[in-house]
């Protein structure tokens, strides 16, 4: 429960680094609120950089050195912000894609319209 408060603050926060969300979020039909968004894009993102982090940790310590060992936080943040930005722009790859297969079919439904339309018919009726 302190989890996902926490996640909703954070998303309340970050809402104003995102402010075309709201409409990416209504356009690609997710029926989600900002905030609520983020606060997912958060979640994943930590859920990811978590294991990547542990992982680069127990690598450099098998490797042995301090070096290798301070590099295990800074690729969890670098995964943590590519993870975080990746997964707000999800709403936009759904847009994008619901998109182009509407473009690919257009050519198509236009080709039905022509024929089902008589040459001589007029749409506006004198």
């Amino acid at each position: 429960m302190i989890a996902k408060n926490l996640f909703i603050f954070l998303g309340e926060k970050a809402q104003s680094f995102f402010p075309k969300l709201e409409g990416q979020l209504r356009t690609a039909r997710m029926d989600k609120e900002p905030e609520e968004y983020l606060a997912e894009c958060f979640n994943k993102a930590i859920k990811l950089s978590v294991p990547i982090t542990a992982a680069v940790y127990v690598i450099s310590l098998n490797i042995g050195g301090s070096l290798f060992t301070l590099l295990s936080p800074v690729a969890g943040i670098v995964v943590f912000a590519m993870g975080f930005l990746t997964f707000t722009s999800i709403p936009n790859i759904k847009t994008k894609k619901r998109t182009r297969k509407l473009e690919k079919e257009l050519p198509y439904a236009l080709r039905d319209i022509l024929i089902q339309i008589d040459p001589g018919f007029r749409f506006i009726k004198l």
